[in-house]
């Protein structure tokens, strides 16, 4: 069934770049996709002879979007060139080539940074990883000993160092879509101050959304997910979007499966400043790196909102069946928060809730059993519409704190997020 799957997907939607028959005569367990964007060479180069990679196909997909600066469309296509030189290439599609190394695992190159083959501006990285998680599909649908044994495809990036153990992760269980590994940021020189507020930000907003109980409470960053193949396919890819193709792949993943948050290995991520995407960490550390008192200026959402996402989602768990209306809900808020009956409407009003109970009163008479009705609501609330009611509340009730501001408020934090905060207020 499962090969089934995968095979109509890259029948109908795998990107042309996997469309090729004939797949190398290599042999590994796993298959890791690296999109290069204005990457030096070393840093392919460091991913080649990673530890514990001996037994892992790599599919580096050098990419370059259209209208990005011509010095970095350079430096893209001369690492491709060096790609080139140092190996053998035999073709395997118009622009994917290939070479059987020493180890006899296969190593596929894809050009997409070529005049010719530039990327669409709005797709950018998101069509970088789809087409190499296709390519990994491809190869786990090999014939014979060329198949890749291990469900997981692997997505990371150049700037990322992978434990040996990394490719040892346990294979996923059926129920498991995801696998979100755990990280740490190494900053550039003259950034630090900036990395450590930005990874506050990060582990703040997971770790309220984990407290109130939200089935999203997970990171998502692009270097540190692998997908189960299956799933994979389930999906259509990776969205192909210029960034945040990591959140949306994860939302979309999460509603099918579960996302398993793997405790070890840590995976260490070069945090650069850049404006290679439009967001993300890059252009985040960027932002706050030119900001006028970092300390003070930069800041964090109130944790007042991630309460009030606490009473909803409790409410939403506990409603009897015949209580579970729009009404009901907006009685419960009113009275558990410090939002007026109006300012509540508001807020729900912000999200469409009458288009989620409108669905819900067309299940049937009865409407649906509870477990299904919990199903339903986190499908449709998803981690999209949660950031959207998160911003919703920022905008016109609780506006951002700063992160002394943020530390006097009585609010739990987890023992490691609470001395990081205190240490970087106590430095600065």
């Amino acid at each position: 069934m499962i090969e089934r799957h995968i095979d109509k997907y890259l029948e109908r939607y795998a990107e042309p770049e996997a469309s090729f028959k004939s797949t190398p005569q290599a042999c590994a367990e796993s298959a890791l996709v690296i999109p290069a964007f204005d990457e030096p060479y070393e840093a392919l180069k460091s991913m080649i002879r990673a530890r514990g990679a001996s037994s892992v196909h790599l599919i580096f997909v050098l990419n370059a979007p259209e209208g990005a600066p011509e010095t970095a469309i350079a430096r893209t296509r001369l690492c491709y060139q060096y790609l080139s030189n140092d190996f053998v290439l035999m073709p395997l599609a118009n622009n994917v080539s290939a070479v059987i190394d020493e180890v006899g695992r296969a190593i596929v190159i894809v050009d997409r940074c070529s005049p010719n083959m530039l990327i669409p501006k709005k797709q950018g990285v998101g069509l970088a990883r789809k087409i190499g998680g296709d390519i990994a599909l491809r190869l786990f649908r090999a014939e014979g000993d060329s198949a890749v044994s291990n469900r997981w495809v692997f997505q990371s990036d150049a700037d990322a160092e992978l434990p040996a153990e990394y490719f040892a992760t346990p294979p996923p269980k059926d129920s498991e879509s995801a696998c979100v590994f755990p990280f740490v940021h190494y900053p550039e020189d003259g950034f630090e101050l900036a990395t450590k507020l930005y990874d506050i930000r990060l582990h703040y907003y997971v770790e309220q959304l984990n407290l109130a109980q939200s089935p999203y409470a997970f990171f998502t960053i692009g270097s540190t997910i692998a997908v189960s193949a299956h799933y994979y396919a389930q999906v259509r890819g990776v969205p192909k979007r210029s960034a945040g193709e990591d959140f949306y792949l994860l939302n979309k993943l999460r509603k099918l499966g579960v996302i398993r948050q793997a405790a070890k290995p840590t995976l260490g991520i070069q945090a650069r400043a850049s404006a290679r995407v439009p967001f993300g960490t890059g252009p985040a550390i960027s932002k706050i790196q030119n900001t006028a008192d970092p300390i003070r200026n930069y800041t964090y959402y109130h944790p007042d909102s991630f309460k009030i996402l606490a009473v909803l989602l409790e409410s939403v768990r506990t409603l009897p069946i015949n209580m579970f209306k729009q009404e009901i809900l907006t009685e419960i808020l009113t009275r558990s928060t410090v939002l007026s009956e109006k300012q509540v409407a508001h807020l729900l009003d912000s999200l469409s809730i009458e288009k989620f109970f409108g669905h819900i009163a067309k299940q049937g008479k009865n409407g649906i059993p509870a477990s299904k009705r919990l199903e339903h609501f986190h499908n449709w609330f998803d981690a999209f519409k949660t950031l959207k009611f998160i911003h919703y509340l920022r905008d016109h009730h609780f506006p951002n704190l700063a992160l002394r501001e943020l530390l006097a408020e009585d609010i739990p934090l987890g023992n490691s997020l609470h001395d990081m905060m205190l240490s970087v207020n106590a430095a600065h």
